[in-house]
């Protein structure tokens, strides 16, 4: 397969099918085992889902990151074909200082 982004999350109907297919407890613990996974990737680090995740997974592997990333766990992305997973650092904002007018509170600049 040259792509996987047709697995991409684009509802959330899925948890119930795949809750009933598996079973609720199995579901809840493949989540986890996913989330584990991520976590504990390094920044810099790159996961193959060819090498790492089972074909019959793969579907269901590629949502669970999708929610994962939505959680606000930003720091995570898909290559183009999301076939790759890589965690990146955390973007942090920088809020850049504000020139403060001159002069007494409640004046105006007029020039």
């Amino acid at each position: 397969m040259d792509s996987y982004a047709s697995f991409r999350l684009t509802d959330w109907d899925w948890i119930s099918r795949y809750k009933e297919k598996m079973g609720t407890d199995h579901f809840r613990d493949y989540v986890n085992g996913v989330y584990s996974e991520l976590m504990k990737m390094r920044v810099g680090g790159v996961f193959s889902l060819d090498n790492e995740v089972r074909e019959e997974n793969r579907e269901l592997f590629i949502k669970i990151v999708c929610m994962f990333i939505l959680e606000g766990n930003s720091d995570y992305d898909f290559s183009s074909d999301y076939k790759t997973i890589r965690r990146h650092e955390k973007a942090t904002l920088v809020r850049k200082p504000r020139k403060l007018p001159s002069g007494e509170p409640g004046e105006k600049d007029i020039e």
